[in-house]
């Protein structure tokens, strides 16, 4: 639904109103909203029923935003519209995509647990512990997309996956793969005790289990830690088994979304879960 914009002073447009200086705080201390960059980020939110609450775009970008409010059979979403110099004045920082969103934080933070962890049947999740970093919280949800995970688990001082720069670097995928904020001990002893769930540490030490030896059993998850100290001792006290990825000599350790997208390879292609895909598309 196209609405021209004549005034930076309309009451419509103040969730994109000094983006860098602000955010607005819900009642569990996060966003109540959150923003997306970009066609494909957009494409992502539109295809979560409920959580695209406004577009701002640039008139460039209108032909395209209205052929994905078709597809997503969402024409009622209101579209701002307005010059891309305008749309950077508004929002505080520059706009190469020409179109940003704005969605709501409650659809997609009201999973339960069972809907990341399965408690029946073949389940891989993956566990965040302390992974701090905004480029690295994105790129877990991207391996975890590629890989066929069911879920993230994101234990405390995680960064925040709606984050708009998380968002883009995980290509959208933080909207598409279901997460919940947890206490992650605890939450991984239920799995285990509870569920028949094996936990499966990712370290970088002596006394480790080579990746390769590593067998994925019928649920699992796969925990990858902070990006300095690891895996916290209180989740490391939660794991079956800790692994390593054997590298070179003089290597001691891979990025933590890296170490996670091999270890997420080496289960689902072991089991036989990993389709051939297409060598020429993006994950």
């Amino acid at each position: 639904m196209r609405i021209d914009v004549e005034s930076f002073d309309d009451p419509r447009l103040a969730d994109y109103r000094a983006l860098r200086d602000r955010e607005l705080i819900g009642d569990d201390g996060r966003s109540g909203t959150f923003i997306g960059e970009g066609l494909l980020v957009i494409e992502r939110m539109l295809a979560v029923p409920g959580a695209t609450r406004s577009i701002l775009a640039a008139e460039r970008r209108l032909a395209e935003i209205d052929a994905l409010l078709a597809h997503h059979a969402q024409p009622d979403v209101p579209v701002f519209v307005t010059p891309d110099h305008r749309v950077e004045a508004l929002t505080g920082f520059q706009m190469h995509r020409g179109a940003i969103a704005c969605g709501d934080r409650s659809v997609l933070q009201s999973r339960s647990l069972t809907e990341i962890a399965p408690t029946s049947g073949e389940a891989l999740v993956l566990a965040a512990d302390g992974v701090g970093d905004r480029d690295n919280i994105g790129a877990i949800f991207r391996d975890g997309a590629a890989f066929g995970a069911h879920g993230v688990l994101l234990g405390q001082h995680c960064h925040d996956p709606l984050y708009r720069k998380s968002i883009r670097s995980s290509m959208g995928y933080t909207l598409s793969v279901p997460f919940l904020h947890c206490v992650l001990p605890s939450t991984l002893r239920m799995l285990r005790r509870d569920h028949g769930y094996s936990v499966l540490g990712t370290v970088c030490r002596p006394g480790a289990r080579a990746l390769p030896s590593i067998r994925r059993t019928e649920r699992m998850v796969v925990v990858v830690g902070n990006e300095f100290r690891g895996i916290s001792p209180e989740v490391e006290a939660e794991c079956d088994v800790l692994a390593f990825i054997p590298m070179r000599a003089g290597i001691d350790s891979l990025n933590v979304s890296v170490a996670g997208a091999v270890t997420l390879f080496h289960l689902a292609h072991g089991s036989g879960t990993l389709p051939g895909g297409n060598p020429t598309g993006q994950a």
